[in-house]
């Protein structure tokens, strides 16, 4: 990682910019390829560096397709031997250095300059444009080679259809047959090996091989016939490349040690049952589908990439565990027990033993554990205060056995470690820290919310590490394509020199005909065969009928009316008026919803109807206007046209029974909004099938999918059938199972989709550990490799070059809305003007020439002609961004315009450097940061012109009199608000007002002299806020004062204080006023640079955020109102109160026999209710709140379950009645989650390329003092900043020096922290006592030799060992293991918690990567995570004081609520009580679905509590269930924008520095130079 790091944006730039297409479709004319050959042009052309014509091309004047034949093999035998004696000069030359073993670093160096294969010639590539198109008799026949560098070596090429080059070796194929080049048999062998339809052949045996593996039972006779095809195979591949001596023989190709693998399997597999193995037969496919290697080898590049970040998030994660299993060893063993006759004390419980009726037996009895209603696992708590406690009669103790099977626990090192990664994959983690928390006590969250923070790096350091590698890839595409053109542009350019010297007419007529083709491409565009066109490549005959039947110029009078139909039709108004009966449409479409009256259904079927008869007219009268024959030429006119005829076939349709589902296709209609929205047009060329199939990574997943999936039916199919008990109380098989294929492949998709640890256990406890692990972590790993590679390359094709230009040339339906508004706007502007005219009102307008001439230069620049490709790149940018390049992902440049444009008012930097107020549009710049020339600062006017103009007395003499002490005021007032000590003052106030804002929780009544602090100081705080603003105004004025948002801001917030203060002088109780006083913290942005630099940048990126967010809402649109029509009134179930539990089948069969039950329980009828489940599809927005829970993939199950329970309308669901409405979810977390996903984060990075290129800024998040740093530190680059230290004196401490510092010592204390780790990974909860006392020996002895480590440094080093970070850390790490060691009880129980020690005492393993051999790329990591912490910080502290402001207000507004007993989320130790509770909530939120469960109690309804709040006569819960939503949604939304900006803040950010590690690099070349 330390040669090449391309960061992502600038591959993002580049991308943008670059057109690879046509570089694909470069191609020269015959006569141009018979010049090329010419001696003099290939001479030429070597002489202007070109990297093709000059390098490949034979110089003799030779054609370049020549046949291998003997003379051939002979002549590259001479030249192999004139290479072997120049080879044997250079051996003897080196042999006196051979016996040196230091001889590595310079053969890489040596191998840089050494001749090295083509890359545009590799095996499986097409032949260059340079050498033309070989003959036909010359395909699939045996040629030279064309590559220079394989002219001395035994290599022949053959070329099969497609001018696809494959490569063999000149030697005998198999030397007892004797199988040269020449011989018929190899010959033919190749001849098959390269045919398209033994390709075809071994294609389609693969797939009937695959189709035999699905099936459960099948014959082992069609296995056996696809084995013996593979060796067929084989036995052609063997005989036309040879088996392995030679560098492109059988076994040389790492494909075909697959192939080998799968028929060996096949063999042994008659004799021997291989479950799973035979599966790999469905790999031989990749191979053989066009561009799946090059994926693959994309693939294993970025694994390379990976490994530094692996080593790194191993270590890390090594020492999380480690932490994580000293601080709750055992910790989820304890259990709340059943005790009878205690007061839930210990002191009544005495000593036990086995024969005990409360000894062991009865405490691992799970009849006498506590469980929560609907819990596998009983209720896990703790011994500590702040520990989740047990109900009455239950007490807590020691336990055996582990939640969720014993897999979750605490109890050795790979528990600890499987929860960490549970951590970092986000899968389950609220779950988790739930449980520790309630073992360990609440006050362990920070040691959470530092491993998260840590996590987050680790995880940002993979997503860079893969982005890299694709970004290299894709900028190594995007060079290779320029390379290409603008060698294609000097070829032609030299062939035009050369022809312009020739002197005969035949020559002269040539350079003629070619001078236009030559002029276009010396402008860099290619011209290509007109693929845009395809039926002018059909024949004259199908032209000649086409132009006969599809295109209609019967007579005169129907050509003018089609003259008047298409001015109609290509009108701008008319494209106006489709928007809104479009948009119209859809707000009918969405107001369908469950029980319907009739008045309302009637309506909207009539409203159909008009709707389809509108779409209808519309492609009729279009049709006639410009003849069917040009009508479906156009995309968009299909879409309308597959509108209609889905309209008319579901009205004609609509009374047959099980058609039902063709009202589906209304949704159709949303599309055409795509054809006048840029942003929806963009988000749905993004799923459009063409771009994704293009992306080699999508062949390969399903390819993924359907391995994995028949695989895991292979392995643990019978498992779960036949030990399901073990994991169901019912045996019944669980939702996610491997019995079968569907299962199968959702069980895949599930895990894929993040969440593998619950079918994980189930796996595990059904089957064996050694198979499940494995599986598992290889269907997460390179499922995740898979979507994330997907990911990128559809990120970057989509915000492509060829993209932007392809959307641009379709977008005149979009300039006609602009141009139809503005119509509108002038002729409303013309009408009203006029209407003023008629009645008298003003003064005579001036002439309106100038307002029409702008319109038509409206109409003239968005209905003009499109830019060429042949335009220069200026005018081509700027044509995509005026027309829709930018506008597709990101908002319109007025609108960035506008942004731009008041972001010098509202949001303004420091003191200007020049010490002078700047202004802007005649207003001061900001009244915090205003100075002026003379010492003393002098104050802005107070008032505006306007005020004075009405105001005369407002206009003081400030030289005599009142006005001079009036001024002399101000001038003081102006002196203190710009003093840095106030600004330090007003800080510390508003940080003191926010702490106090903390202790107003509901326990606050019981407190009173708490209470009466608190009250006092916000009249305290108040009184400051108020006296900073009298000061502000009298410094700045009111004009200065209100035109800043900062002070508007702090305006604002301090009427709050002053009306809450008066409203609690009133009588109003003080806690109403909280909601409003949680913003008193958000002052601090006035004073925080650092969180300002951030607000600018999300500032900038709302109107982008807003449109790409409204196109991801319009897609949804679709889903919403598909769920409706498929499960409005299916969700439906009756519901046992009393048992909690639903009604079976048997029991409540519909709606109608659950009331009738209901009327039978006469004394108790509320225990039997009919109710939906709280997200449903009743309607669009439930099914829009559905879907945005489903898109979690936590609650959302709760919508899948219901759903696949579902029946019809109004009966009980039965389970997995309708199992495949679960592919309703699949589609939509592809195309509703994936896709709309990456499109959201192209428009993000979109608008964040734009900032950053209109701010000039290199750090967009920095403030100017960070750029200074950043820049400093980036000039540094990896360099060590360590002093050199020099040597003492002493002879004894000349001894310690050179023994401190050797590498030898180095290494043997990376033995000894190994060891320190390992003594921490070895302790487990049940471990014996005699173990215990040889582990702690053993951290003696480590401590012991930690300290002659630190005495010897001290002697050798001297002060200076104090000099560096690493000697520090070691240092603290030796005093808190010396006193944890003797004192871990003291410290743990009365001081502070353990937690910190222990990372302390692990902090020294650090030490440990730098020993590592090859440690460039660790260190370029560390390095990119010093570079990424300044901008990380800035968003981290915005990201606080948002948890800061949101756990305020939830304390305020729902304190009074405790879900029902059994509920996850807010409970005793999870709830808005307290300001550490609300605190402890929203960190739960903040995690990938932890805020589900709190959505899913605080909608719940009815909402109670059994027991009376203190300090207040209330029962029952305050809660509403909408404001309860909405606080929870605003948070997700808040902090899901700040994570992902943090993620593209380091991504993007902080691998920019290339030279750096270059310059690194080469500095340790010749450090090791100098030292060999």
């Amino acid at each position: 990682m330390s040669a090449h790091c391309v960061p992502l944006l600038d591959a993002w730039r580049r991308n943008i910019s670059a057109q690879i297409k046509r570089s694909q479709s470069l191609k020269l004319c015959p006569q141009h390829v018979a010049l090329l050959r010419e001696p003099g042009v290939v001479a030429s052309l070597a002489e202007q560096n070109a990297k093709m014509a000059g390098t490949l091309l034979r110089t003799d004047g030779t054609a370049a397709f020549r046949r291998f034949t003997p003379d051939s093999l002979a002549a590259i035998e001479a030249a192999k031997a004139l290479e072997c004696v120049d080879c044997e000069e250079e051996m003897c030359q080196d042999q006196s250095q051979k016996k040196k073993k230091k001889k590595k670093r310079k053969n890489k160096k040596e191998q840089k300059d050494r001749p090295k294969p083509s890359s545009d010639l590799e095996a499986g590539k097409v032949v260059p444009f340079i050498f033309g198109d070989p003959p036909p008799e010359l395909l699939n026949v045996p040629l030279e080679d064309l590559d220079p560098f394989y002219r001395a070596k035994k290599t022949f090429v053959v070329i099969s259809k497609g001018n696809v080059i494959h490569r063999f070796n000149a030697e005998p194929a198999l030397d007892w047959l004797w199988l040269r080049p020449f011989s018929p048999v190899r010959q033919a062998a190749i001849q098959v090996l390269l045919h398209s339809l033994f390709r075809l052949f071994i294609v389609l045996t693969i797939l009937a091989n695959c189709v035999f593996l699905a099936m459960p039972y099948s014959a082992d006779a069609l296995g056996f016939t696809c084995i013996a095809v593979y060796t067929l195979e084989a036995l052609i591949k063997v005989l036309s490349r040879g088996l392995c001596l030679g560098r492109f023989t059988f076994l040389r190709d790492r494909w075909n040690w697959l192939d080998v693998f799968v028929i060996l399997m096949g063999y042994l597999g008659m004799f021997i049952h291989l479950t799973g193995f035979t599966m790999f037969a469905v790999l031989k496919v990749i191979p053989l589908l066009p561009g799946q290697k090059r994926v693959v080898g994309a693939m294993a590049h970025s694994l390379r990439r990976l490994r530094d970040a692996a080593v790194i998030t191993l270590f890390s994660l090594v020492i999380f565990a480690s932490v994580l299993l000293q601080v709750f060893m055992g910790g989820l063993r304890t259990k709340c027990i059943l005790i009878e006759g205690t007061n839930g004390t210990y002191d009544d419980l005495g000593f036990w033993h086995d024969e005990d009726p409360y000894g062991p037996r009865h405490i691992n009895n799970h009849s006498n554990q506590y469980f929560l209603p609907g819990r596998l696992d009983p209720l896990v708590c703790g011994t500590r205060s702040d520990a989740g406690g047990c109900p009455a009669g239950f007490i807590c103790l020691w336990t055996e056995g582990n939640p969720n099977y014993g897999y979750t626990s605490y109890d050795n090192f790979l528990g600890a470690f499987l929860s960490v990664v549970r951590l970092m994959a986000q899968d389950y983690a609220s779950d988790l820290i739930a449980l520790s928390l309630r073992a360990g006590g609440t006050y362990n969250i920070y040691f959470f919310v530092l491993m998260s923070l840590g996590c987050f790096c680790l995880l940002s350091l993979l997503l860079a590490a893969v982005s890299m590698a694709y970004a290299e890839m894709n900028n190594a595409a995007i060079q290779d394509a320029k390379e290409k053109e603008e060698e294609y542009t000097l070829i032609l350019e030299e062939m035009k020199r050369q022809q312009e010297q020739n002197e005969t007419s035949a020559v002269a007529t040539s350079d003629d005909q070619d001078m236009s083709t030559v002029n276009v491409l010396a402008d860099t565009e290619i011209t290509v065969e007109d693929v845009q066109h395809p039926l002018d490549r059909c024949t004259s005959l199908w032209r000649k009928c086409a132009g006969t039947v599809l295109v209609w110029n019967c007579c005169s009078s129907w050509v003018i009316l089609k003259k008047i139909l298409h001015t109609v039709m290509t009108n701008p108004i008319t494209d106006l008026l489709m928007v809104i009966v479009v948009i119209t449409n859809i707000v009918f479409m969405s107001m369908e919803h469950y029980e319907l009256t009739y008045e309302m259904e009637y309506t909207l079927q009539l409203a159909d109807k008009v709707f389809v008869a509108v779409y209808t007219m519309e492609m009729a009268l279009k049709i006639t206007a410009v003849d069917p024959y040009h009508y479906f030429q156009v995309s968009w006119n299909i879409l309308d046209a597959a509108v209609v005829f889905l309209a008319i076939l579901e009205s004609s349709l609509a009374d047959v029974q099980g058609l039902s589902f063709l009202r589906l296709f209304r949704t159709i209609r949303i599309f055409k909004l795509a054809k006048f929205w840029p942003s929806f047009h963009s988000l749905l060329s993004v799923m459009h099938p063409a771009n994704v199939l293009r992306c080699g990574s999508s062949v390969l997943l399903v390819i993924f999918f359907f391995f994995f999936t028949v695989m895991g039916t292979r392995l643990f199919g019978q498992s779960y059938e036949f030990c399901v008990c073990k994991i169901t109380k019912d045996c019944e098989l669980p939702r996610w199972h491997m019995a079968d294929l569907y299962h199968s492949f959702l069980t895949v998709f599930y895990i894929v989709g993040g969440r593998w640890v619950e079918v994980l256990w189930d796996c595990m406890e059904v089957s064996s550990p050694a198979l499940c692990v494995p599986f598992y972590m290889a269907v997460t790993f390179l499922g995740t490799l898979l979507m994330l590679h997907l990911f990128l390359t559809l990120l970057l094709r989509s915000f492509s070059g060829d993209h932007l230009a392809s959307m641009a040339k379709g977008n005149g339906s979009r300039r006609n809305l602009r141009v139809a508004i503005g119509r509108i706007t002038h002729g409303i502007s013309w009408a009203a003007r006029h209407v003023q005219q008629l009645l008298g009102q003003g003064q005579q307008p001036g002439p309106a020439e100038g307002k029409d001439v702008a319109l038509d230069q409206l109409d003239t620049a968005e209905s003009g002609p499109e830019p060429a490709d042949g335009q220069p790149d200026e005018l081509k940018d700027k044509s995509l961004t005026e027309d829709t390049a930018a506008t597709v992902h990101v908002a319109t440049d007025e609108a960035s315009a506008e942004a731009d444009g008041g972001e010098s008012i509202i949001i303004q930097e420091l003191k200007p450097e020049n010490g002078h107020s700047d202004k802007k549009n005649g207003v001061e710049s900001s009244p915090q940061h205003t100075a002026m020339d003379e010492e003393v600062p002098m104050p802005p006017e107070c008032c505006t012109e306007n005020c004075i103009r009405h105001c005369p007395c407002l206009a003081l003499d400030i030289t005599q009199g009142r006005g001079k002490t009036w001024w002399t005021l101000r001038r003081a007032c102006h002196a203190i608000v710009e003093h840095r000590y106030f600004n330090i003052f007003m800080i510390i106030v508003i940080v003191l007002s926010s702490i106090a804002l903390t202790f107003e929780d509901i326990f606050l009544e019981h407190r009173p002299v708490l209470k009466m602090v608190v009250e006092h100081g916000d009249q305290v705080f108040t009184a400051v806020f108020l006296t900073e603003m009298v000061l502000k105004w009298m410094a700045y004025g009111f004009n200065v004062y209100f035109n800043d948002i900062w002070c508007c801001l702090d305006f604002f917030i301090l009427n709050v204080s002053v009306l809450s203060f008066v409203a609690n002088g009133l009588g109003s109780p003080r806690r109403s006023s909280l909601p409003f006083r949680a913003v008193i913290p958000l002052r601090l942005l006035s004073r925080s640079q650092r969180m300002q630099v951030v607000l600018r940048v999300l500032k900038g990126a709302i109107p982008s955020l807003i449109n790409a967010l409204l196109a991801c809402l319009t897609l949804w649109l679709v889903f919403s109102i598909v769920g409706v029509n498929l499960f409005a009134g299916k969700f439906y179930h009756c519901f046992n109160k009393t048992s909690d539990e639903y009604f079976t089948e048997e029991d409540v069969h519909n709606k109608t026999e659950c009331f009738l039950l209901m009327e039978g329980l006469n004394e108790r009828p509320t225990e039997v209710v009919w109710k939906t489940t709280h997200f449903n599809f009743d309607n669009v927005m439930n099914g829009y709140v559905s879907l945005f829970h489903v898109s979690s993939q936590k609650s959302g199950m709760d919508v899948i379950y219901s759903a696949v329970d579902s029946r019809l309308i109004e009966e009980q669901p039965i389970y997995e009645d309708n199992l495949y409405a679960s592919l309703y979810f699949v589609f939509f977390s592809i195309f509703g989650v994936f896709f709309t996903l990456i499109f959201f984060i192209g428009a993000i990075i979109e608008n964040f390329n734009q900032q950053k290129s209109r701010s000039g800024e290199q750090n967009i998040f920095l403030t100017d003092s960070q750029r200074g740093v950043y820049s400093a530190m980036k000039k540094l680059g990896l360099q060590s900043s360590q002093k050199a230290v020099s040597r003492p004196q002493g002879l004894c401490c000349h001894y310690m020096y050179d023994l401190v510092t050797s590498r030898w010592f180095d290494i043997g204390m990376m033995v000894v922290v190994l060891l320190s780790i390992l003594t921490t990974m070895l302790e487990t909860a049940d471990t014996p006592g005699f173990f215990l006392g040889v582990l702690y020996f053993g951290q003696l002895v480590l401590i012991f030799v930690f300290l002659i480590e630190f005495i010897l440094k001290i002697l050798g080093l001297g002060k200076s060992y104090f000099s560096t970070g690493s000697n520090i850390l070691d240092f603290i790490a030796l005093i808190v293991n010396i006193i944890s060691l003797f004192l871990a009880d003291l410290i743990h129980f009365y001081l502070f918690p353990i937690a910190p020690v222990y990372l302390l005492r692990l902090a020294r393993t650090g030490r440990v990567l730098p020993l590592i051999p090859g440690t460039e790329g660790i260190r370029t990591l560390f390095f990119a995570l010093k570079m990424a912490r300044p901008a990380l910080s800035n968003i981290a502290l915005l990201f606080g004081l948002t948890m800061f402001v949101f756990s305020i207000f939830g304390m305020s507004e729902f304190p009074f609520f405790l879900s029902e007993e059994g509920d996850t989320g807010i409970d005793e130790l999870f709830n808005f009580q307290t300001f550490f509770s609300s605190f402890k909530c929203l960190f739960i939120c903040t995690l990938s679905g932890g805020w589900e469960s709190f959505v899913y109690n605080l909608v719940r309804s009815p909402l109670y509590l059994d027991k009376k709040h203190p300090g207040f006569d209330v029962w029952g819960s305050w809660v509403n269930p909408l404001e309860g939503a909405a606080f929870i949604y605003c948070y997700v939304l808040v902090v899901s924008l700040l994570v992902i900006y943090m993620f593209i803040a380091f991504i993007l950010e902080t691998f920019d520095f290339d030279e750096v590690s270059s310059a690194d690099a080469a500095r340790e070349d010749d450090e090791h130079d100098h030292h060999d």
